[in-house]
């Protein structure tokens, strides 16, 4: 318990001045006690549970508790006729709730708040009352001369109760159908089906699902996946996770890919000892290129370790 204590690091106090925690020594503070929860014993069950959760959405979990249910010792050899092989029944059911849900027709919908805006909606929701109201004079003025008070084609409500829905859902102004209509191509652009279908998946597997949202390197927006094993979050009383402070996610880049991220802050050096110490770890191979940067870089002159895949925190 006090190692646990003793690892796990407090985030820096919120009432810093602003522009301390603008420095780099705080932000390293904070990133630091994030990253700490992830030596705790929490974390390894956190993993533990996501794993065996998809393995029996895959029919891949182990049948070694099945052979205990059964009173199966090991080295018994009595039951070796036996097809042990998994019946993937919640593959299945899950794979039947994952095409439910991707295949909701779900549709984006923008209202705008801003004053001007909602004063438009406004008058032209009294237009469409005032139709309503007219309607029955009109019909009589048009039966004995031809003409009508109310417009041709113009929506006329039958009651307000009516007219409250088609206002929500039918009758938008120009800046919701111009957003509605960027939102759906961004959607589109990024693949969005694709990305459903993952988010649904770990939604019925995990009950939690996660996406990033950013900006590439020519501002374009961009959508991505998310693994829910790499996401870092403190605990949580709402199910929308709504009252975290702070929410970060582990990912993997190569050495070369890190140099460019660090514009120059991280030396070769730097890098050499990075790349060193996750050697036999995180996928990489065994390290060979030496104990020294300068001894190395004078022996090989070229960053053979630059495919070294390195885990960095991510948060907004």
């Amino acid at each position: 318990m006090q190692k646990t204590m003793e690892t796990l690091q407090a985030l820096p106090s919120e009432f810093t001045h602003p522009d301390t925690k603008k420095s780099k020594d705080y932000i390293l503070k904070y990133a630091k006690a994030i990253h700490s929860q992830r030596t705790q014993t929490t974390w390894n069950e956190h993993l533990e549970r996501i794993i065996i959760n998809r393995k029996y959405a895959e029919g891949l979990q182990s049948i070694s508790k099945y052979k205990n249910l059964m009173g199966i010792e090991e080295g018994d050899t009595s039951y070796l006729n036996i097809d042990w092989s998994v019946v993937p029944i919640t593959a299945k059911f899950v794979d039947l709730r994952v095409g439910e849900m991707i295949n909701e027709d779900n549709k984006i919908s923008l209202t705008a708040i801003d004053p001007m805006s909602k004063s438009k909606k406004e008058e032209e929701r009294n237009k469409y009352l005032a139709n309503m109201e007219l309607k029955p004079i009109s019909d009589l003025i048009e039966q004995g001369t031809g003409i009508s008070l109310i417009p041709e084609g113009e929506y006329i409500p039958e009651s307000e109760e009516e007219l409250d829905i088609q206002m929500e859902l039918n009758i938008k102004q120009a800046t919701e159908i111009g957003g509605e209509l960027l939102i759906n191509w961004e959607l589109i652009e990024n693949d969005w089906k694709k990305l459903k279908k993952k988010l649904a998946r770990d939604l019925v597997v995990l009950k939690k699902s996660a996406a990033k949202l950013y900006f590439d390197d020519n501002n374009m927006i961009r959508i991505r996946y998310v693994d829910w094993a790499n996401v870092i979050v403190p605990y949580s009383v709402k199910d929308d996770l709504s009252d975290i402070k702070y929410a970060a996610e582990v990912i993997k880049v190569p050495v070369h890919q890190l140099r460019k991220l660090s514009q120059g802050g991280l030396s070769e050096a730097d890098l050499f000892n990075i790349a060193k110490n996750v050697s036999g770890k995180e996928g990489n191979r065994t390290w060979k290129y030496g104990h020294s940067f300068h001894q190395y870089y004078d022996r090989f002159q070229v960053t053979d370790y630059d495919d070294f895949l390195i885990p960095v925190l991510v948060s907004d």
